[in-house]
């Protein structure tokens, strides 16, 4: 495991068993350059490259190859916080490895000539004499009261060591020099991360090379950027190039990785978190189209490449949960690649998930209104997106695109552009989406043995706010189930409705199902996810007879019987099949609404409802008549049907005319419940307060 999670790591590699690029025949050329015995001075070797390269990891594999053969210095001026320090630093580490501690009067002598000659250098580099102090000892007593680097040098020389000769720079290099030449191992000093420092820093590290480069036995091994200390340099000297060429003897770019390599180590990546498993072939099909057209032109170094599948790893946990993947890989590829380089698009889809302005009327304007501005919002996004990377966000938006891709396949598929999974991409959080995936895929299970989890589920139904979630769940996700689990789910839920009382809907509450709206739309959608009329009849007569339900069933068969009375086009099924299905709960509504049976239902004005779908216009016209002529029957009408839903009552959602008006002025008071009397109360108020009687007077018989 170990092993893998190096791969996509963005740290440098330190073995040869991570190189995935084949860096190490390149390796073992710096390696032998380096170690070639040379009579002209220091071998300077420069790696050059752009930042995110691989210089690091190619300098780690050389350093491997030269092993003990060599006396290592990694000098990362990087981390020295001023230019005094990084000079300091750079001579206390050579000092340390060319003279090593010892006690002896010669060892002090020649200790006294390096830090002599490191002290003239640092002069000549002109960095404040305050720096000396930490490098030759007893220097910083005097280093802050004295305004002339001579001064400091002179009591420096005198403070390391009183006997030492004054000897001029170049009579203590060429000593130093012959002192080198009888080492037995050379010194490899690596210079790394020069890109990152100030231009001004960058100037005095070249100094430093240049001040030493004459040593034998010293090799240097410099990673830079070209283009980075070639602008550093031209305000100092004349000509970079030329200047660099003596600083610098032997150059070797870094090979820039192939597209096969960005292939490879890409995939790994991508292989190793798991996103090409369990994925049917449209999705791998999208999935490759991604990997091919988006992110393998788009992350062009191989440190773009781990930099992105570490994102990509690092947010997973919130989208993966027990298992269970809550997004589409592809989507899920395409919109973190948004988010990384084409982040002010990422910024437009993020706020659509957001409450529109003007809250439940904006989208009165019209879908096709809003469908245009999201599409313009996402275009100007585009133009701030940084020139190289425009392209290829266009791509990836297109790519999340569900055009062409029915409802139900793209909340099957989890696509990002639907309402039940975008807010899950957006905020890395499985629990954005109504129900989680192992939460559902559970539920599943329990509709394919003889398990309570399902009735269980629907029993908490009474949580307006659970209903709610799980409603739209399964109203998006009904294709996703086979036959035998939609049975045994719509019996579940006939039998629930059954159960329930009156509940109000509210106009301006998203997704907030009352019991008869969330019976309706789930039977709905799981009759509409079975194309063939067979199975629709054994779906709903299965249901009907494992429930024993009888309203429920009856409002999804009546509302579908509605709109082909009404030439309306049908959600799922067609005028020759109506017949087969009516049979199967008319006759027992029309039993229950005629006896005082029905007043014994949970929700007598949903009963009422359902029958008068099968009764006819003519027929139920009658029935209201007897219902009013009946004073007594009429009391409990009101009482049970308008009386729980007072706050709503609507003369025309409920067909009030002057007949109705005139039946409730005359009704004996004591035959109603508080809750009555406020219905009657408030439909009269009403029908005065907009002269109902006139507008609408009594229906003609006919």
């Amino acid at each position: 495991m170990d092993q893998e999670l190096l791969q996509i790591s963005d740290a440098p590699i330190e073995t040869n068993e991570e190189d995935l690029l084949q860096r190490d025949p390149l390796a073992k050329v710096i390696a032998a350059a380096l170690m070639m015995q040379s009579h002209r001075g220091a071998t300077v070797v420069g790696l050059v490259g752009d930042w995110g390269t691989g210089k690091t990891s190619i300098a780690n594999l050389v350093v491997n190859i030269i092993g003990p053969t060599a006396d290592l210095i990694r000098f990362e001026p990087w981390m020295i916080t001023s230019k005094e320090a990084l000079v300091v630093e750079f001579f206390s580490m050579l000092g340390k490895v060319l003279y090593p501690k010892d006690e002896t009067e010669r060892a002090d002598e020649k200790r006294a000539r390096f830090y002599k000659y490191a002290s003239k250098a640092m002069g000549i580099i002109s960095v404040g004499s305050e720096a000396l102090g930490n490098v030759i000892p007893f220097s910083g007593i005097i280093g802050g009261a004295t305004d002339s680097i001579n001064k400091v040098l002179d009591h420096a020389a005198e403070g390391l060591e009183s006997q030492a000769n004054q000897l001029s720079l170049f009579e203590m290099r060429a000593k130093i020099n012959e002192e080198l030449h009888q080492r037995k191992k050379p010194i490899v000093i690596v210079v790394d991360d020069i890109d990152r420092l100030q231009s001004d820093e960058i100037r005095i590290v070249f100094q430093l090379i240049k001040s030493c480069a004459n040593f034998a036995g010293i090799r240097y091994l410099v990673l830079y950027d070209r283009s980075q200390v070639l602008h550093a340099l031209e305000n100092s000297v004349r000509d970079t190039e030329e200047y660099l060429e003596k600083i610098i003897s032997h150059v070797i770019d870094v090979p820039q990785p192939t597209e096969t390599q960005r292939t490879q180590v890409l995939n790994n990546a991508l292989t190793r978190l798991g996103l090409h498993e369990n994925i049917n072939k449209k999705e791998k099909e999208r999935l490759q189209a991604v990997f091919r057209d988006i992110l393998l032109p788009g992350l062009s170094s191989i440190r773009k490449v781990k930099r992105f599948t570490n994102s990509v790893e690092t947010i997973m946990p919130g989208v993966v949960v027990e298992g269970y993947r809550n997004v589409d890989p592809a989507d899920f590829l395409a919109l973190e690649f948004i988010r990384q380089y084409a982040f002010p698009l990422y910024c437009v889809l993020r706020e659509e998930v957001a409450p529109p302005a003007g809250g439940p009327f904006a989208d009165y304007g019209g879908e096709q209104k809003r469908e245009n501005l999201v599409e313009e919002r996402r275009q100007n996004s585009i133009k701030k997106v940084p020139e190289r990377y425009r392209v290829l966000a266009q791509a990836a938006l297109e790519s999340l695109s569900t055009s062409g891709v029915s409802v139900a396949r793209a909340h099957a598929e989890k696509r990002f552009e639907t309402d039940y999974w975008k807010a899950v991409y957006l905020y890395f959080n499985a629990s954005e989406a109504p129900v989680q995936e192992s939460t559902w895929h559970e539920f599943l299970d329990s509709l394919d043995v003889s398990s309570d989890v399902a009735e269980e589920v629907v029993s908490t139904w009474s949580d307006r706010e659970k209903r709610n979630k799980w409603v739209l769940s399964i109203i998006r996700r009904a294709s996703e189930l086979d036959l035998e689990q939609k049975i045994r789910l719509l019996a579940e839920i006939f039998k629930w409705g059954e159960s329930m009382p009156h509940e109000e809907s509210y106009i301006f509450a998203n997704y907030d199902f009352s019991w008869d709206e969330a019976v309706r739309f789930i039977a709905t959608a799981l009759l509409e996810s079975e194309s063939q009329f067979e199975n629709q009849l054994k779906l709903l007569t299965t249901a009907v007879q494992e429930s024993g339900a009888v309203v429920g069933p009856g409002l999804v068969i009546g509302m579908e019987l509605s709109r082909i009375q009404g030439r309306s086009p049908t959600h799922w099924t067609r005028q020759k099949n109506i017949d087969q299905l009516t049979s199967l709960v008319s006759q027992t509504l029309e039993d229950l609404v005629s006896s005082e049976r029905v007043w014994d239902c949970q929700d007598p004005g949903e009963v009422i409802h359902a029958w008068s779908y099968f009764a006819g216009k003519e027929e139920y016209g009658v029935w209201r008549k007897e219902l009013i002529a009946n004073e007594e029957r009429f009391a409990k009408y009101i009482n049970k049907c308008m009386g729980p839903a007072t706050h709503a009552v609507d003369l025309m959602d409920w067909s009030i005319d002057a007949s109705w008006l005139d039946a409730m002025e005359s009704l004996d008071r004591e035959l109603l419940t508080p809750e009555g009397v406020k219905a009657v109360e408030h439909s009269l108020e009403s029908a005065d307060r907009i002269n109902r009687r006139n507008q609408f007077p009594l229906e003609d018989d006919d």
